[in-house]
């Protein structure tokens, strides 16, 4: 990985979770129950969704899949 490979990493992932974020937050203020599905790779770091989410309030757990 390169400067150029980190930085569009940082555009696809981190950089859209705010948004990502923002508009769960939306469709649950518009009283609604959210089920989101994202990519494993919006989930990591300190721009991960589960940790914006959380700043915002929201419960955040793992959902395991049933066998």
């Amino acid at each position: 990985a390169d400067d150029a490979d980190r930085e569009a990493l940082h555009e696809l992932v981190d950089a859209r979770n705010p948004a990502l974020a923002e508009a769960i937050e939306a469709q649950h203020a518009a009283g609604g129950r959210v089920f989101a599905a994202v990519g494993a790779m919006h989930m990591l770091g300190e721009q991960g969704l589960p940790r914006l989410l959380a700043a915002r309030g929201f419960v955040v757990r793992a959902v395991t899949p049933a066998r």
